[in-house]
């Protein structure tokens, strides 16, 4: 379960989720903006769901699970930084793509929906 929140005598939101490993976590958003705490605890979500995942094709694969070289937490901002813009690219992208697609249809077929 993930949740936004406000912590008394704080300006900013807080985020409740779950780690990959299953870990609780709390922390910060950063922003006094619900809008924007929301989305950022969505993205967190994401990552902690996609390694998850991955975690469990691997296990599934029979593969061993590389020990991470335990980070100084510099570098763990890094990283997390570099994600979090990589993940946000690729939701531009994805608006981009999806608009030319719409674009193309309604030249092709004009008003009328095509036919499946």
């Amino acid at each position: 379960m993930s949740r936004i929140y406000k912590r008394k005598g704080l300006k900013n939101y807080w985020m409740q989720y779950r780690d990959a490993t299953g870990k609780t976590v709390r922390r910060t958003t950063g922003t006094m903006d619900c809008n924007e705490a929301q989305a950022i605890l969505d993205s967190e979500v994401q990552h902690a769901d996609a390694a998850r995942r991955l975690d469990s094709l691997v296990s599934r694969a029979g593969g061993p699970r590389k020990e991470v070289p335990n980070r100084d937490s510099e570098t763990r901002a890094r990283i997390r930084n570099q994600l979090r813009t990589l993940s946000s690219t690729l939701k531009s992208s994805q608006l981009l793509v999806d608009q030319i697609l719409a674009q193309l249809l309604a030249e092709e077929w004009g008003n009328e929906p095509p036919m499946e």
